[in-house]
């Protein structure tokens, strides 16, 4: 058995590689875009204490849909019974601020200790593995942002040349602060020296987008997915890396009425490879369809015996060899190995991402 995912799916096969009671049950594992929550575990005391502080907080609040439950004393019925605006409004909020990453807590007994432990130490599941993410994750969640501003616009703006919804240099500096006090970096770091503004192109206006994009990739993703797999690589288990890279990849969100309506173009973002692997949508050109056709052989070949290479496919290097995989089409670079250590460069993984290490 094979067992893959992406995103909160790929943290979950991380889960099952790390939870002692998986052993045996599955041989290999696909890990997609799923390493970003390796250094923020919660135990389950935390994980609970902060969701009743965060569910406090909802049921205190006394303005336009007041609550129906004491949060002292909160039942399962009294919560079914709230609101509907107040949960929309309100609940979720709450909670991904209390929690930003809905990751499995560590319970004592599924996972006994933090997955960073288990794997520092060993103990983890050892079968072939397949790790990889996307060249810009973070433009994903940046047009979420931008999507819901147009939509709360009144009246509601899907005009994608009206820029003022674009992120703004003081929302960039404040999230920048966010990430200083979690990287090891000082905030100057950060704006002066890895993501500075001048760097990202010579449309001003889009430069905190594309800079604040590419510090959330780094950071959540692409740097904890490279340890990851040069954790697994150094137990002396098979893994091959990849990097799903192509800039004109099918957009999964900000399309109505067949038309796009985002200030931005997202790239290879988060999620953006699953049109590749699956048939949700028609991939708009022959390169496209070709390098569905690459992926899905490489998945499928690896799911039968545990190495993605095979016939009619260009060869994927282990991770082994210092080589990462590029998804790409021709005109980008094409299917090719990459580098680990320009990989590394490219996302800024230097040691100053202290609080990264897997």
């Amino acid at each position: 058995m094979t067992i893959f995912g992406e995103s909160a799916g790929g943290f979950s096969v991380l889960t099952h590689l790390a939870a002692p009671g998986s052993a045996g049950l599955f041989a290999k594992a696909i890990i997609e875009s799923g390493a970003y929550g390796v250094s923020s575990q919660l135990t389950q005391a935390e994980l609970e204490a902060k969701s009743a502080q965060a569910l406090a907080k909802v049921l205190e609040a006394k303005d336009d849909a007041p609550a129906t439950c004491d949060p002292a004393k909160v039942t399962a019925d009294c919560l079914r019974a709230l609101p509907v605006s107040l949960v929309r409004s309100r609940l979720m909020s709450a909670f991904t601020t209390a929690v930003p990453n809905i990751i499995p807590s560590v319970d004592g007994k599924v996972l006994p200790q933090t997955i960073k432990t288990i794997f520092a130490a060993g103990g983890n599941n050892k079968v072939p593995v397949i790790n990889g993410s996307n060249e810009n994750e973070n433009t994903l969640f940046i047009a979420l942002g931008e999507l819901a501003a147009r939509f709360k616009a009144k009246p509601v703006n899907f005009n994608p040349a009206d820029r003022s919804f674009l992120m703004s240099v003081d929302t960039y500096a404040k999230g920048a602060e966010a990430l200083a006090k979690t990287s090891g970096l000082s905030v100057a770091d950060l704006t002066t020296t890895y993501y500075p503004l001048k760097a990202y192109g010579k449309d001003v206006a889009l430069q905190p987008t594309l800079a604040s994009a590419a510090a959330g990739t780094d950071s959540t993703f692409s740097c904890n997915g490279l340890n990851v797999s040069a954790r697994v690589a150094a137990q002396g288990s098979p893994v091959w890396m990849y990097e799903f890279r192509d800039q004109g990849a099918p957009s999964l969100v900000g399309n109505f009425g067949g038309k796009y309506v985002l200030s931005f173009s997202q790239g290879a973002a988060h999620a953006s490879e699953l049109p590749y692997l699956f048939n949700m949508m028609d991939m708009g050109s022959a390169d496209r369809k070709a390098l569905k056709a690459t992926m899905a052989t490489y998945w499928t070949n690896f799911a039968r015996s545990g190495n993605p290479n095979g016939k009619g496919v260009p060869t994927w290097v282990g991770f082994k060899s210092g080589k990462v995989q590029a998804l790409d089409v021709p005109g980008d670079g094409g299917v090719k190995a990459m580098a680990a250590a320009a990989f590394k460069a490219e996302h800024k993984c230097s040691t100053a991402w202290v609080k990264q290490v897997f």
